[in-house]
C-alpha cells in the first residue's frame, strides 16, 4: 500500500441513464475520471482510446466521464440530460456483446461542481483534467493536459497500489 495516496473526496455521483452510483471512495476498480468540457472532448476521446487499448476490461480500469454542469441553469437541466442520453446511446454501438453498458459507458453529471471544487480544478479548466483513483478509493493522481503516456504511468501505479 502506498501511504502517500490520500483518501479520495467523499463524492458520489449518479450516472446518466443507468443511474449507477459511483463513489470516489469505493470505485470497485482502479478508475480514470475524465473531467470533460466542450473544449476538451477530442483530447478526452484520445485518452480513453489509449487507456482502453491497454486495459480493455472494466474490471481492470473503469473510465468515468465527469461532466461539470453547475453552470447549466435549472431550466436547461432536461436538455443536458437529453444530450447525455444521446451520447450514451451512441456509445452503446461501440460495445461488444460481453461489455455491460453499466460498466463501460459511465457518464456522470456533476450538477454542483463537487469534483472541481474538491480537487481545485477550476483554475485549470482550459486543459483536460484527469483523476486516477485506486480501487480502494484513494487519490492516485490529478493531471491536467497530460499525455496518454503520463496518464498510463499513474494508472499503472494505482493498479499496483
Amino acid at each position: 500500500m502506498i501511504e502517500n495516496y490520500r483518501p479520495a473526496p467523499d463524492i458520489v455521483l449518479t450516472a446518466a441513464v443507468t443511474k449507477r452510483e459511483f463513489s470516489y471512495r469505493a470505485p470497485g476498480a482502479t478508475a480514470l475520471l475524465i473531467c470533460l468540457t466542450q473544449e476538451t472532448q477530442k483530447e478526452a476521446e484520445a485518452i480513453e482510446e489509449a487507456v482502453r487499448a491497454r486495459w480493455p476490461l472494466a474490471s481492470d480500469l473503469l473510465v468515468v466521464y465527469v461532466i461539470d454542469l453547475r453552470k447549466v441553469p435549472g431550466v436547461f437541466r432536461g436538455m443536458a440530460e437529453m444530450v447525455m442520453e444521446k451520447e450514451y446511446t451512441k456509445s452503446l454501438d461501440l460495445l461488444t456483446p460481453d461489455q455491460a453498458p453499466v460498466d463501460y459507458v459511465i457518464i456522470t453529471p456533476d450538477w454542483h461542481g463537487e469534483t472541481a471544487k474538491a480537487l481545485d480544478l477550476d483554475a485549470k479548466s482550459s486543459a483536460l483534467s484527469l483523476i486516477v483513483l485506486t480501487a480502494d478509493g484513494r487519490l492516485a493522481g490529478t493531471l491536467n493536459g497530460a499525455s496518454a503516456t503520463e496518464v498510463e504511468s499513474v494508472i499503472e501505479a494505482a493498479i499496483s497500489a
